[in-house]
Parts: structure tokens; C-alpha cells; sequence
């Protein structure tokens, strides 16, 4: 499966000194590399980063720069998917929400109270293991769970990608 990594304008936005945030940013990649080694690692740049790859330890990870919204690349790489990672993106959130087994790494930043305050709320409420607490423990795989009865956008865009290659008993398409 693939790894996808959601970048963040940090110089942008600098609610920590950079070097610590890189440096911060660098454990969370490594935490990706050694829980999830056999996996292809894909780091995608938020549109408005400017030099935050630069910084950071991209080794083994593929950069993907084409800007395409996280939503159409879920839909277009959904069964690729094994993991989403961001630090405090809600593209995360939207991968959970999408079925994905989705995760955020803000709370192993020592970001302020005011930060952190911002983080949980953007987030909501989030099933157990979406907040990677501790880099040395591994993830616990995380998907939003479905009311009872009901259909996950996961499911639904699983049945219609097996559906597409079927026909009808008229041998239409």
C-alpha cells in the first residue's frame, strides 16, 4: 500500500520556530518509514508551501507536487491507500471521514496550549489512534466507523469500481 504524507505551509503560518518544527517533522516522517516499511511513502506539498521540503528528511519518500485537492486524490487512489498522515491538516480528517485509515501528529509538536486548543476542535471528535501521541509506538489503525446499516464512502467506492467492469444480461455496458 501507499503511505500519503499532507505537507503544511509551516513557513507560512510559524506557530513554532522552524527548526524545531522541522525537526519535530522529520521524527514523524521517520516514524512513517519504520512502522510502515514496506509501503511506497508519498510526501504531498500543501499548494502554499514554498521551501519546507528543503528542510525536511525525505529520504525513501516520493514528492508529488501536482496541487490536485486531497479529495479528487482519494477518490482516484482510494484502494492504493493504506494510511494518511498529516500534522494538523484536516486533510486527515477528511481522509477519515472518507473511510481512510487517516492519522495527525500535532499532539508530538510542543505547540502552545492555544495551538493545541485550536488542533482538537478543528479535528472534532476522532476515534482512538487518529492522534499519534507517542512515536515509538505503532499506529493503531483508525477509520471512522459507520452507523449500523449504513454504507461508507469507502464501501460505495469500492462497489462501483467493481461494478464499471460488469455488464448487464444484455451485454451492455
Amino acid at each position: 500500500g501507499t503511505v500519503v504524507f499532507f505537507g503544511t505551509p509551516f513557513l507560512l503560518v510559524q506557530n513554532l520556530p522552524p527548526n524545531e518544527y522541522f525537526t519535530q517533522l522529520n521524527h514523524g516522517l521517520d516514524y512513517i518509514r519504520r512502522f510502515y516499511p514496506d509501503s511506497r511513502w508519498i510526501y504531498r506539498p500543501h499548494p502554499a508551501e514554498t521551501s519546507e521540503t528543503r528542510h525536511l528528511n525525505l529520504a525513501g519518500f516520493e514528492v508529488e507536487e501536482d496541487r490536485e485537492a486531497a479529495e479528487l486524490y482519494f477518490l482516484r487512489r482510494f484502494s492504493e491507500i493504506e494510511a494518511v498522515y498529516s500534522v494538523s491538516s484536516t486533510v486527515s480528517r477528511v481522509a477519515l471521514n472518507n473511510g481512510l485509515d487517516s492519522h495527525a501528529l500535532w499532539r508530538c509538536f510542543p505547540f502552545s496550549e492555544t495551538a493545541r486548543a485550536f488542533f482538537a476542535k478543528t479535528m472534532g471528535d476522532v476515534p482512538d489512534g487518529f492522534d499519534i501521541e507517542d512515536l515509538t509506538k505503532p499506529p493503531i489503525p483508525c477509520r471512522q466507523s459507520q452507523p449500523a446499516g449504513s454504507v461508507s464512502f469507502g464501501d460505495a467506492l469500492q462497489t462501483a469500481v467493481d461494478s464499471m467492469g460488469r455488464t448487464d444480461s444484455s451485454g451492455a455496458r
